[in-house]
């Protein structure tokens, strides 16, 4: 689920950049090209993140039930928060596509936790 978050998250991004390239003039990049870079960095800084730290993580919260809002917050933020020692401008974008990509993988896990579906046992329901 927190793959498919993270490709989410990387359209989004990619539309955004593609608008913001179009809207205005002079950029590097024609709407494609920034929609296709924004979308191929999101991904590729992504992706390391997501499956040895994030998923693994949030995995291990919702298989003991301490999986939440709260909680997958505090994964979406940590990685960034560790690149600050390195580059603030990757840190508040990998902060900024960590804190969607958790949030919206707890959505995700959450959709599928209905248990309101039971069904009628075999023998007996007639």
């Amino acid at each position: 689920m927190a793959i498919a978050a993270l490709l989410i998250v990387a359209v989004a991004f990619a539309l955004l950049s593609a608008f913001r390239s179009s809207a205005t003039s002079g950029d590097a990049f024609s709407p494609g090209g920034a929609a296709m870079a924004v979308f191929g960095y999101t991904l590729v800084i992504g992706c390391v993140p997501v499956m040895v730290f994030g998923a693994p993580l949030y995995a291990w919260l919702l298989s003991i039930g301490k999986a939440s809002w709260v909680a997958a917050l505090a994964i979406g933020l940590v990685p960034g928060l560790v690149l600050f020692l390195v580059a603030s401008d990757l840190a508040l974008w990998s902060m900024a596509c960590g804190v969607l990509v958790a949030l919206a993988t707890h959505a995700i896990c959450g959709l599928g936790s209905n248990n309101s579906f039971k069904p009628k046992p075999l023998r007996g329901s007639a």
